[in-house]
Protein backbone atom coordinates (compact mmCIF):
# COMPACT_ATOMS: atom_id res chain seq x y z
CA UNK A 1 0.00 0.00 0.00
CA UNK A 2 2.71 2.39 -1.12
CA UNK A 3 0.52 4.77 -2.55
CA UNK A 4 -2.38 4.80 -1.06
CA UNK A 5 -3.79 6.96 1.66
CA UNK A 6 -5.95 6.23 4.65
CA UNK A 7 -8.73 8.03 2.27
CA UNK A 8 -7.88 5.11 -0.66
CA UNK A 9 -7.63 1.82 1.65
CA UNK A 10 -10.39 -0.57 1.48
CA UNK A 11 -10.64 -3.11 4.38
CA UNK A 12 -13.55 -5.46 4.54
CA UNK A 13 -15.90 -4.73 7.73
CA UNK A 14 -15.96 -6.51 10.22
CA UNK A 15 -19.88 -5.98 11.25
CA UNK A 16 -20.77 -8.65 8.95
CA UNK A 17 -21.95 -12.09 9.94
CA UNK A 18 -20.89 -14.00 6.85
CA UNK A 19 -17.70 -15.09 6.00
CA UNK A 20 -14.66 -12.54 5.92
CA UNK A 21 -13.91 -11.54 2.67
CA UNK A 22 -10.47 -11.72 1.27
CA UNK A 23 -8.76 -8.09 0.25
CA UNK A 24 -5.33 -7.48 -1.51
CA UNK A 25 -3.57 -4.49 -3.04
CA UNK A 26 -1.28 -4.12 -6.18
CA UNK A 27 0.95 -1.35 -5.63
CA UNK A 28 2.39 -1.65 -9.70
CA UNK A 29 -1.38 -1.37 -10.70
CA UNK A 30 -2.72 0.70 -8.16
CA UNK A 31 -5.77 -1.81 -7.73
CA UNK A 32 -7.29 -3.53 -5.43
CA UNK A 33 -8.58 -7.20 -5.45
CA UNK A 34 -11.99 -8.33 -3.43
CA UNK A 35 -12.38 -12.17 -3.37
CA UNK A 36 -14.76 -14.21 -1.58
CA UNK A 37 -15.04 -18.27 -1.47
CA UNK A 38 -17.18 -18.74 0.79
CA UNK A 39 -20.81 -18.48 0.93
CA UNK A 40 -23.29 -17.07 3.50
CA UNK A 41 -24.86 -19.80 5.13
CA UNK A 42 -28.48 -17.72 5.65
CA UNK A 43 -28.58 -17.52 1.62
CA UNK A 44 -26.11 -18.92 -0.08
CA UNK A 45 -24.85 -15.79 -1.56
CA UNK A 46 -21.25 -15.44 -2.25
CA UNK A 47 -20.90 -11.51 -0.22
CA UNK A 48 -17.98 -8.81 0.69
CA UNK A 49 -18.46 -5.77 2.29
CA UNK A 50 -15.51 -3.23 2.08
CA UNK A 51 -15.16 -0.25 3.52
CA UNK A 52 -12.57 2.81 3.60
CA UNK A 53 -10.27 2.74 6.06
CA UNK A 54 -10.67 6.37 6.85
CA UNK A 55 -14.24 6.11 7.91
CA UNK A 56 -14.94 9.71 7.02
CA UNK A 57 -13.36 9.54 3.82
CA UNK A 58 -15.22 9.19 0.30
CA UNK A 59 -13.16 8.10 -2.86
CA UNK A 60 -14.13 7.19 -5.74
CA UNK A 61 -14.53 3.86 -7.67
CA UNK A 62 -13.53 2.11 -11.15
CA UNK A 63 -14.16 -1.45 -11.40
CA UNK A 64 -11.28 -3.01 -13.52
CA UNK A 65 -12.50 -6.57 -14.16
CA UNK A 66 -15.30 -9.02 -12.46
CA UNK A 67 -16.78 -12.10 -12.74
CA UNK A 68 -19.79 -11.60 -10.21
CA UNK A 69 -22.82 -13.54 -11.06
CA UNK A 70 -26.13 -11.58 -10.51
CA UNK A 71 -27.96 -12.96 -7.96
CA UNK A 72 -31.70 -13.59 -8.65
CA UNK A 73 -32.62 -10.53 -6.74
CA UNK A 74 -30.70 -9.06 -9.41
CA UNK A 75 -28.99 -7.00 -6.97
CA UNK A 76 -25.03 -8.02 -7.85
CA UNK A 77 -23.89 -5.23 -4.89
CA UNK A 78 -24.59 -1.89 -2.98
CA UNK A 79 -22.71 1.04 -1.60
CA UNK A 80 -22.94 3.77 0.39
CA UNK A 81 -22.57 7.92 -1.07
CA UNK A 82 -20.11 9.76 0.77
CA UNK A 83 -22.15 11.11 4.08
CA UNK A 84 -25.42 8.84 3.30
CA UNK A 85 -26.84 6.92 6.17
CA UNK A 86 -28.21 4.20 3.67
CA UNK A 87 -27.44 1.40 0.87
CA UNK A 88 -28.02 2.35 -2.67
CA UNK A 89 -28.68 -0.77 -4.89
CA UNK A 90 -26.94 -1.32 -8.27
CA UNK A 91 -27.84 -3.98 -11.02
CA UNK A 92 -24.81 -4.18 -13.05
CA UNK A 93 -21.37 -4.52 -10.93
CA UNK A 94 -19.53 -1.81 -13.65
CA UNK A 95 -22.66 1.00 -12.48
CA UNK A 96 -20.26 1.13 -9.87
CA UNK A 97 -17.87 2.81 -12.07
CA UNK A 98 -17.75 6.78 -11.05
CA UNK A 99 -19.07 6.62 -7.76
CA UNK A 100 -17.94 8.22 -4.20
CA UNK A 101 -18.28 5.67 -2.27
CA UNK A 102 -17.36 5.23 1.67
CA UNK A 103 -18.45 1.38 1.56
CA UNK A 104 -19.10 -1.21 -0.89
CA UNK A 105 -21.27 -4.34 -0.95
CA UNK A 106 -20.62 -7.40 -3.66
CA UNK A 107 -23.27 -10.30 -3.77
CA UNK A 108 -22.91 -13.19 -6.37
CA UNK A 109 -23.91 -16.67 -7.06
CA UNK A 110 -20.61 -18.01 -7.28
CA UNK A 111 -17.13 -16.98 -5.79
CA UNK A 112 -16.24 -13.47 -7.32
CA UNK A 113 -13.05 -11.53 -7.75
CA UNK A 114 -13.65 -7.81 -8.26
CA UNK A 115 -10.37 -5.36 -8.99
CA UNK A 116 -10.96 -2.03 -8.33
CA UNK A 117 -9.30 1.40 -8.12
CA UNK A 118 -10.21 3.89 -6.04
Amino acid sequence: MLNQTASETLIPDPSVSYPFPAIAYDDSASSWTLTQNSADAADGLYKGLFTLALTTGCAKLTVVSHNVVTPDDAIPARYQVCGAPSFTNVATITTLNGKDITKLEVRSKQPFTVTTQV
